[in-house]
């Protein structure tokens, strides 16, 4: 099985300069379900965000469809899960046109006072690595950190292109995990606009 990914970093249009994102951290890993015989990337993500400001409510989404699912939903605010969370699953529309197949997951990620901290987290799966093939760097904010894993066994093959890099300092370090026959790609870019 052969699959083609490619790592792009493209300018984000606007900034919302209410909170900062600390660090994000996406990790991809393509593994064998016998169950359904297929390949699935297991992907999750971790963003962690401070505020900049009082009383900042930031709406945090994730588009999903048939071949993308939403295993788990986490989200802490000062290291406690807000009383009120209740991430909301529902299918989306654009001016009033609906589509079947794409859904949205969200909820208000609400922050109290200048300095608080949150951390959003996504468990996903993408049922075909075929529909996984566009990794992007920039963020709806600024970011601090960002770190991109992807995670391959070595029966799989994957072609990875990077993209539009230009001259942000972003580093590549690949290391192979001999426990678990598959190798590790990292990047990591710091100060993100």
């Amino acid at each position: 099985i052969a699959s083609v990914l490619i790592i792009n970093w493209a300018a984000a249009q606007t900034t919302d300069s209410s909170a900062t994102i600390t660090s994000s951290k996406i990790s991809y890993q393509f593994i064998y379900n016998p169950r359904s015989n297929r390949v699935e990337v297991k992907q999750i993500s971790k963003t962690s965000y401070v505020s900049n400001g009082y009383q900042v409510t930031l709406p945090i989404s994730e588009v999903y469809n048939d071949d993308l699912s939403i295993d788990g939903v986490e989200c802490k605010v000062d290291n406690h899960t807000p009383a009120n969370f209740a991430p909301k699953f529902s299918y989306m529309s654009i001016s009033d046109v609906f589509y079947s197949d794409a859904r949205v997951c969200y909820f208000p990620l609400s922050m109290p006072k200048v300095g608080s901290t949150a951390t959003v987290t996504f468990n996903e799966t993408i049922t075909d690595p075929r529909f996984f093939n566009n990794v992007f760097f920039p963020e709806e904010m600024d970011v601090n950190a960002k770190e991109v894993v992807i995670k391959i066994p070595h029966w799989m093959k994957v072609d990875i292109k990077e993209l539009n890099f230009g001259k942000l300092s972003i580093t590549k370090d690949s290391t192979y995990d001999s426990k678990n026959d598959m190798d590790i790609i990292t990047w990591t870019a710091d100060d993100l606009p």
